[in-house]
C-alpha cells in the first residue's frame, strides 16, 4: 500500500511516527512532496527520492544512511543524530542539514536547479569539510549562491564553494574562509570563528 502511494503522482505524502518502519525502499516516487517525520526505529532509504518540490526529513534518531538519489526542490534534514551518509548526487534547488551530529562528509556532486542556491548546515557536529569543487548548475543565466554554516566544531575549511553570500557562525576550528567566497561576494558575516585568519 505504502509504495502504491509514494509511486501515484501529483500527491503530498507524510509518513508519520511509523515505529514499525525499519527501511523505506521507493521505486519511483511520484509525490510532489514527501516528508517522513518521528520514525523512531527506520535506519535506512533507498531507492529513489524524487519529488516535485520538497523532501524534508525531520526526527529520525535511528536514520544511519541515505542510499537513494535526491531530486527535488527544496531537500531538508533535521534532527537526525546518528545519519552518517547521505547520497553524493543530488539535483536541488536548496539543502539545510540541522543536527546532524554523525555527519562526516557533504554531498560532493549536486546540481542547483534554481537561480539562487540555499546552502545551510547547523549542528553538524563530525563534519570537516565542505566542498564545493563538485558543484553545477541546470541555470543558464547568472546565478547567486547562499551559504550559512552554523555551529559545526569539526569544520576546518572549505573548499571552491563560491557563494556570494556567506554566514559563519560558531565554528570553533575554521582557520580561513576563502574556501567559501566567490568572485561576486557582497556579504560576508563571521562570528564567534575564533580560529580565522583570512
Amino acid at each position: 500500500f505504502l509504495r502504491s502511494v509514494l509511486e501515484r503522482p501529483g500527491l503530498s505524502v507524510s509518513i508519520m511516527a511509523c515505529d514499525d518502519l525499519l527501511t523505506l525502499s521507493i521505486g519511483r516516487l511520484g509525490a510532489t512532496a514527501l516528508k517522513v517525520c518521528g520514525c523512531k526505529n527506520l535506519t535506512r532509504i533507498s531507492g529513489s527520492l524524487q519529488a516535485k518540490y520538497s523532501i524534508s526529513l525531520i526526527d529520525l534518531e535511528a536514520l544511519e544512511r541515505v542510499d537513494a538519489p535526491v531530486q527535488c526542490i527544496a531537500f531538508s534534514v533535521t534532527n537526525c543524530p546518528v545519519l552518517a551518509a547521505l547520497p553524493q548526487d543530488m539535483m536541488v534547488g536548496s539543502i539545510s542539514l540541522e543536527k546532524v551530529d554523525r555527519l562526516t562528509s557533504f554531498p560532493e556532486r549536486i546540481t542547483f536547479t534554481l537561480p539562487i542556491h540555499h546552502v545551510s548546515v547547523s549542528q553538524a557536529r563530525a563534519l570537516e569539510c565542505i566542498s564545493g569543487s563538485g558543484w553545477t548548475t541546470t541555470v543558464r543565466e547568472r546565478t547567486s549562491r547562499s551559504v550559512t554554516l552554523s555551529d559545526c566544531p569539526a569544520l576546518r575549511n572549505g573548499q571552491d564553494v563560491a557563494a556570494d553570500s556567506v554566514h559563519a557562525h560558531e565554528l570553533p576550528r575554521m582557520q580561513d574562509v576563502s574556501g567559501l567566497l566567490g568572485s561576486h561576494v557582497h556579504k560576508v558575516h563571521i562570528s564567534n570563528c575564533y580560529q580565522v585568519r583570512s
